[in-house]
């Protein structure tokens, strides 16, 4: 049997808290009392190989960075067409995903 890591019970809290979903990302928020002060971004082998998850990964961040003052508690989770959208496009989707999330959720991320 598998032992569960920190990065699995991530993913299962973004499936269970049935988040915004649209394109190439899922966002959902993570709790508050979590230890982590940065933002989980999540980039599975199906988006390609390693420097092409890299990129991803840079341009989720660099997105996160430019719409969020404070990205604590946010889990991205890319999906394979990530790979072929360009930084314009990965931080539109972002900004509308944070505010679809923030709808659903009730809550005020301008912390």
């Amino acid at each position: 049997m598998r032992r569960e890591t920190e990065t699995t019970r991530w993913i299962r809290t973004v499936r269970e808290e049935i988040p915004a979903r649209r394109g190439s990302f899922l966002v959902a928020w993570v709790d508050k009392s979590s230890q982590r002060e940065s933002p989980v971004v999540i980039v599975g082998r199906t988006v390609g190989k390693a420097h092409e998850r890299n990129r991803v990964r840079r341009r989720i961040r660099e997105a996160l960075r430019a719409c969020v003052a404070n990205p604590a508690g946010i889990i991205v989770v890319a999906r394979t067409r990530a790979r072929a959208a360009d930084y314009w496009n990965l931080l539109n989707e972002l900004e509308g995903l944070l505010a679809e999330s923030d709808a659903r959720m009730g809550g005020d991320r301008s912390d």
